[in-house]
C-alpha cells in the first residue's frame, strides 16, 4: 500500500473504521521515514490524525497527553 492509496480511502463519513485509520497512520509514518522531504506525506498524516480526533470517543480524547 502506498500513502496515496490510504489517503484516498480516508475520505469517508464519520463512521470511519478506526483500524483503517491506525493502519493509515503507520503507513504514513513509514512513507515519511522513507522520504522526509515529501511534504504530501505530512499532509496525509495530518488528515489521518484529524479523522482520528473526529471519530474518537470523549474518553479517548481525555486520555491523550496535553501539549
Amino acid at each position: 500500500w502506498s500513502s496515496d492509496v490510504c489517503s484516498s480511502d480516508l475520505k469517508l463519513t464519520s463512521s470511519v473504521n478506526r483500524e483503517l485509520l491506525l493502519q493509515a497512520e503507520k503507513i504514513s509514518l513509514v512513507a515519511i521515514k522513507r522520504n522526509s522531504a515529501a511534504f504530501k506525506n505530512y499532509e496525509r498524516l495530518t488528515e489521518v490524525y484529524t479523522l482520528l480526533a473526529d471519530t474518537s470517543k470523549q474518553q479517548e480524547k481525555t486520555d491523550w497527553p496535553e501539549c
